[in-house]
């Protein structure tokens, strides 16, 4: 298989995790307009599956999820530039299918990358499944109703507020070190036999 393609591939996914957890957003009159859209994100993986399943053939799986998500937060994106709200009433529903199928999307797409991280005999493969891992018990958590649980005590919510934009912050260097990190590696890699069954 081609490994300038595979390298592209893994740098078209590396930039896509910076639109999909990266917000810069602009106010323009009563709607939001985002210049790093995660539809953006979810097309540069979309093109990068096909590379990636030359040499992990379980990736080819996530390409018809990763159009469905890319049109889903497509469709978000429109919708706020409009102004419309899609924050609660019928919207809930949805939004906790989308939710779920994009835990479920990174979970197996950072299970393919230790796949390939594997096959190449690199060291990153436990870091991968570690993120992995540590991600999506994350983003599990944060989806859970807690305002419901916790007691409205301001102190204590600031606590859990700086808690959470803390470890936040460390899953997203953890992510683009881990990712970026893995396209340089395969790039310096000696070894590699071709593709491989998940």
């Amino acid at each position: 298989m081609n490994r300038d393609a595979l390298s592209r591939a893994l740098g078209r996914i590396a930039w896509a995790s910076v639109f999909l957890y990266l917000d810069v957003n602009i106010n323009i009159n009563s709607g939001s307009f985002n210049l790093l859209p995660e539809w953006a994100g979810y097309v540069l993986v979309y093109y990068a599956l096909t590379p990636l399943a030359g040499w992990v053939r379980s990736a080819r799986l996530l390409r018809p999820l990763s159009g469905i998500l890319m049109c889903w937060t497509l469709a978000l994106w429109l919708l706020a530039m409009l102004g419309l709200d899609t924050e609660g009433g019928w919207w809930y529903l949805p939004a906790a299918v989308a939710m779920l199928l994009e835990l479920y999307f990174w979970f197996q797409l950072l299970t393919n990358l230790a796949e390939l991280a594997a096959l190449f005999g690199l060291a990153r493969e436990r870091g991968l499944r570690r993120l992995r891992d540590f991600s999506t018990v994350l983003q599990t958590l944060m989806a859970l109703p807690w305002g419901y649980a916790l007691p409205e005590s301001g102190e204590l919510q600031l606590a859990i507020g700086a808690a959470v934009l803390i470890v936040g912050l460390v899953v997203i260097v953890w992510t683009f070190a881990a990712l970026f990190g893995l396209r340089g590696d395969i790039a310096a890699a000696e070894c590699g036999e071709g593709p491989t069954d998940a």
